[in-house]
């Protein structure tokens, strides 16, 4: 098992995994770490995922404050600062489009984790942000309330943010759900996807809370 990196080859990395696997298109979405040293290293604005290089990296204070990389960070960088400021379990943020989930959220309907085992136990549930304008700093007010809820987020209209304590595991949970959706997306069209029984959604929480408590990826208060 590979050690978990969080360093600009993994950013270049993921992001082009996810315009491999569609889940970004041309200069779509962004993706950050926090290095070690405490600062934040992101995707520039405007950069084309299918070809990113470290060369199109930004370095920023923890507060946001760019110090060396790229000139201009992703217009979305704010949103990353926000919940590295507020989650010190995390190290990672995805943001992306897949467009199955993306498809919920336009929608403005939640995904129904209470439908498969596996996503429950993965996710607990996932919440449905409001929709901000992207790139104008409303969506780092719009998230703030239901950062210590979950590690993946629906965006109302717009996509998808993912957290993790690193970069593999954030992009897991893009790739999770987004394979979730799919099935449900498919069960509509054979009548609608069924909940499980109270007793089973229980029995499965606790199992996502035993897997949980003391790892690292787990929602701890700051």
């Amino acid at each position: 098992m590979r050690s978990p990196r969080n360093d600009g080859r993994a950013v270049v990395e993921i992001c082009r995994r996810m315009y491999e696997r569609g889940y970004v298109v041309a200069t779509e979405g962004n993706v950050s770490v926090r290095l070690r040293s405490g600062e934040i290293l992101v995707t520039a604005t405007r950069v084309r995922k299918r070809e990113i290089a470290t060369g199109d990296l930004v370095r920023l204070t923890p507060g946001g404050v760019r110090v060396a990389g790229s000139p201009r960070p992703s217009s979305e960088a704010a949103l990353h600062t926000l919940i590295y400021s507020k989650r010190s379990d995390i190290n990672a943020v995805v943001h992306a489009h897949p467009p199955c989930c993306s498809a919920f959220a336009v929608a403005g309907k939640r995904l129904r984790v209470g439908a498969i085992p596996e996503v429950l136990v993965e996710f607990g549930d996932i919440p449905l942000v409001p929709f901000a304008v992207p790139g104008t700093g409303k969506l780092p007010k719009a998230i703030t309330p239901h950062l210590m809820k979950s590690n993946f987020f629906l965006l109302a209209n717009h996509g998808v943010v993912s957290c993790a304590a690193d970069l593999e595991e954030a992009y897991d949970l893009v790739e999770r759900a987004e394979h979730a959706a799919r099935i449900l997306l498919l069960a509509e069209s054979l009548g609608g996807a069924g909940n499980l029984s109270p007793r089973d959604r229980r029995e499965l929480r606790h199992i996502r809370q035993t897997r949980t408590d003391g790892q690292r990826h787990g929602v701890r208060q700051r």
